[in-house]
């Protein structure tokens, strides 16, 4: 173990060759003014005046006269130097660099402390030793280099010391990333996408059957959005629909399927970040609504992925958050047959912080695709069903009656 005991030391550049200085007969010097023990000589900047120097191996004082005496104190590989308010010394360093603070303390000393820096050995005993000098050039004439060195005791501590083994400890940082999903239209026959504003109950947005639906997805960091740029991946997205349990796949690692409906990619992998533009922001693709049966609840479902891009490529594989929207798809609008209704509901069931719904702007509906024409066509299917089964029925009891009626003449023959 290791103890520290102050020791003050004025550095030997500061001695005099010669214990008899001559001066002219009006130098200040030959009041002598000096204090403690510190001699006295003319000064560099002005020979007529004077200056108070500590002779090497002395105690340290400062001030004009060398009448305030500097105090140290070791604490463990802290050096603490107290130099006293009346000798106005402040912008206080050390020779080696060393980071220094000032304070004042309570009897307005001007407390400086450094970390020892420099240890040494000399004659057997360890010493910790730092210079301090002033930086203030008008004092620099005045205040001499302190050296402070700090004697380290060193003493037994058998029995003290005892052999364990520590376990590598680890710091799990997590980050949580918050998918949002933005709705966006573009007419039927159009491939520019409409910025829409959104509904200020927040009851949804409408549409016409055959335009598409644009889903844009970004994310925020922690609740922000990320200062810097990542990617935003699509990895996949179905249509589910909870009443039947079935499932109409838009994207499948990544790639579209077009096999149950219109859908494409605008862009995947996506962008985020603060000083990216926001309206060319996150990953995007579009799908079709005149797929789907009116009065369905469906929900869209995707999960997805976000990575730094100055991040190298994962080995393993990327983690995915999920996200589910659920929505439904109303019957016509009394008002507009032309119009459908599509609507966003939070659940405690939805993982992200606001699914944003945009209101769309109706247009004209024209063609097979406009909503009457494709409820007549489920109406004459189900028409058609029920004919059959009525035929079906009627077939079955004539042929349940001619059987009957055979049974009862056979029965009167044999008892005949």
């Amino acid at each position: 173990m290791l103890l520290f005991f102050p020791l003050l030391v004025v550095p030997a550049v500061f001695s005099q060759t010669s214990s008899v200085l001559q001066f002219e007969p009006d130098h200040p010097c030959n009041a002598q003014p000096c204090r403690n023990a510190c001699e006295c000589s003319p000064a560099a900047a002005n020979p007529a005046d004077y200056t108070c120097r500590v002779n090497s191996g002395g105690a340290a004082f400062v001030g004009k006269n060398c009448e305030y005496a500097l105090e140290a104190t070791c604490n463990k590989f802290e050096i603490e130097l107290k130099i006293p308010q009346q000798a106005n010394i402040r912008n206080i360093g050390t020779q080696g660099g060393s980071p220094v603070s000032e304070q004042l303390s309570e009897d307005g000393e001007l407390v400086v402390k450094t970390t020892c820096q420099k240890g040494y050995l000399k004659n057997s005993e360890f010493l910790c030793s730092d210079t301090f000098i002033s930086r203030d050039s008008e004092q620099a004439a005045v205040n001499p280099l302190v050296n402070v060195n700090c004697a380290m005791e060193i003493f037994s501590v058998q029995n003290l010391v005892q052999s364990t083994v520590r376990h590598p400890s680890s710091t799990d940082i997590f980050s949580q990333w918050d998918p949002i999903m933005n709705f966006y239209t573009t007419s039927f026959g159009s491939e520019a996408p409409v910025l829409c504003p959104a509904v200020a109950d927040g009851a949804g947005y409408t549409y016409v059957v055959g335009s598409k639906i644009h889903v844009v997805i970004t994310g925020l960091l922690n609740g922000e959005i990320p200062s810097n740029e990542h990617h935003v991946h699509i990895h996949h997205c179905n249509i589910w629909n909870p009443v039947d349990d079935s499932k109409v796949r838009l994207i499948a690692y990544g790639q579209t399927d077009k096999l149950k409906t219109s859908v494409g990619i605008e862009q995947n992998p996506g962008f985020i970040g603060e000083e990216l533009d926001a309206t060319s922001s996150g990953a995007a693709f579009w799908f079709q609504v005149f797929k789907f049966k009116n009065s369905n609840r469906l929900n869209l479902e995707c999960s997805i992925g976000f990575t730094s891009t100055a991040e190298r490529r994962r080995r393993s594989p990327l983690p995915f958050e999920e996200i589910s929207i659920p929505f439904i798809v109303l019957e016509e609008d009394p008002s507009d047959e032309n119009d459908l209704l599509l609507q966003s509901f939070h659940t405690p069931t939805i993982t992200i912080n606001e699914a944003i719904t945009n209101h769309i702007v109706h247009t004209e509906c024209e063609g097979v695709l406009c909503a009457a024409e494709f409820s007549r066509h489920y109406a004459y299917a189900g028409y058609s069903l029920l004919v059959l089964v009525m035929l079906t029925l009627a077939s079955l009891m004539f042929c349940l009656n001619r059987g009957m009626i055979r049974a009862y003449c056979l029965g009167k023959e044999q008892l005949a």
